[in-house]
């Protein structure tokens, strides 16, 4: 029985603050995703699935706009998709090589963010912040 395997997608997650960061900081952190996804995609896929999926991927990190202020990217890719998401919220870096997207990817990614009050007391005064 011939079974049709299905095509490879890509997701990675990952902070992208372009106005926060040195250029080439950011360019290395691209490239190292992207040399991830590519071993993990060669490991996993046939060159014939992996190629187009990859060229994708590369022209996507290659468009991605340097001048907004968001604090993180979702990039989705397979052989008929392709996507970017500039997100709001703060991420940890996540590559997902799988057979679909799935959003709850992105709200696992979500960096928890405590947020404290600081009382400082003194014989003069009390602040908080």
């Amino acid at each position: 029985m011939n079974v049709i395997k299905h095509l490879p997608c890509v997701s990675v997650i990952m902070p992208f603050e372009p106005k926060m960061m040195v250029k080439a900081e950011m360019e290395h952190k691209l490239k190292l995703a992207f040399q991830k996804v590519q071993k993990q995609l060669s490991a996993n896929y046939p060159d014939e699935q992996a190629g187009p999926v990859l060229a994708k991927l590369q022209s996507l990190i290659r468009g991605l706009d340097s001048s907004t202020y968001k604090k993180s990217i979702g990039i989705f890719v397979s052989p008929l998709v392709e996507k970017v998401y500039y997100l709001d919220i703060p991420v940890e870096e996540k590559i997902i090589i799988d057979e679909s997207f799935e959003i709850r990817d992105l709200v696992y990614s979500k960096k928890e963010i405590h947020k404290y009050l600081v009382l400082v007391l003194s014989a003069q005064r009390s602040r908080i912040f």
